[in-house]
């Protein structure tokens, strides 16, 4: 069974910290907006960050809140599956803060940082890891050791690691990361999930399973005490508690979990969400090894049909350079 190694988009810290933020229409809709992506509602934030770029749009690119509305916006549609058109948004975005501020700068590396976890969660490492690096070396040189948006970069770091198993150095960033973490007086509860359960996933890696289970149970529970028991953002940590529950052949703990994580899934994206296709595939592995072969055929043919078609409106099948969508 294959398992999903969380990657962060650091929309929770980004743009807004890097400038002083305007009142005004604009900073009214991104806060009805953040409200939206608090409660795990993308679909619901993005018509709100539409009409964000347009009373800002105006401006032109020397206003900096065009290139993080569009930051923003990428974002969701990573999230909702919709990497060309992530893609698409990066570009401009990229462009803009090129061209007037250059690239070695906060708003830059967390856009980098943003656009590497857009490839990973769509698994295409290569050019996660290329964004990620140049986003290190920036992150590294603007901001504090203990700022909570470079622990973000350094949970990504250790999180693109692991999915490559190449586990040298993950546990070192990822103990930085929840070090800091753990003493912002701020709610990043989902985020120190998603290091927990990045965590989980090295310990699998390490075949220490009993532990890894045990940290992927303490992620799903910071995840769920910060953003509620059927937040989207707990869809990669129940898959993986799910398969590692399988490993540990503690069957009836792993079907009710990725049931929990379909119901989640279902609830949140349309039925042809990458994510969903995942998960109905890692399901299909532990249905044929509880013998379910009938159930599991269909899940995984499932699976697939839903993964090919992304892939097709998505153009994952190509190969790009990921320096290019920034020139």
């Amino acid at each position: 069974m294959k398992s999903i190694a969380v990657l962060l988009q650091a929309w929770c810290v980004l743009a807004v910290a890097a400038f002083a933020q305007p009142a005004g229409d604009w900073a009214k809709l991104n806060s009805l907006a953040d409200e939206r992506l608090h409660v795990g509602d993308y679909a619901g934030a993005l018509p709100i960050y539409k009409e964000a770029l347009r009373t800002v749009e105006p401006n032109g690119p020397t206003d900096p809140r065009v290139s993080a509305t569009l930051d923003y916006m990428a974002n969701v549609y990573g999230y909702l599956g919709m990497t060309a058109e992530s893609e698409r948004l990066f570009r401009r975005a990229f462009a803009m803060v090129e061209s007037t501020r250059g690239r070695k700068n906060l708003t830059y590396g967390l856009m980098l940082l943003d656009y590497s976890t857009l490839y990973g969660n769509a698994g295409r490492m290569d050019e996660a890891e290329s964004a990620l690096h140049e986003a290190l070396d920036i992150l590294t040189a603007v901001l504090p050791a203990d700022d909570a948006r470079l622990a973000v970069a350094r949970i990504s770091y250790g999180a693109v690691k692991i999915s490559r198993k190449q586990p040298a150095g993950a546990e070192d960033s990822l103990r930085q990361a929840i070090a800091v973490l753990e003493k912002e007086p701020s709610d990043v509860g989902i985020v120190l999930g998603s290091a927990w359960n990045a965590m989980g996933l090295l310990r699998r890696l390490e075949h220490r399973t009993d532990e890894a289970r045990d940290l992927l149970l303490r992620a799903v529970h910071t995840i769920e005490t910060s953003g509620g028991p059927d937040h989207p953002e707990l869809l990669h940590t129940l898959n993986n508690l799910a398969v590692t529950y399988g490993e540990l052949h503690q069957n009836a703990e792993a079907d009710a979990t990725f049931r929990r994580a379909l119901a989640i899934c279902e609830s949140h994206f349309e039925p042809d969400h990458p994510e969903y296709g995942r998960l109905l595939g890692n399901y299909a592995g532990f249905l044929r090894h509880m013998n379910r072969k009938s159930e599991a055929k269909k899940m995984a043919a499932r699976s697939e049909a839903i993964l090919r078609d992304n892939g097709r409106r998505n153009g994952l099948g190509l190969t790009i350079d990921a320096s290019a969508f920034r020139q």
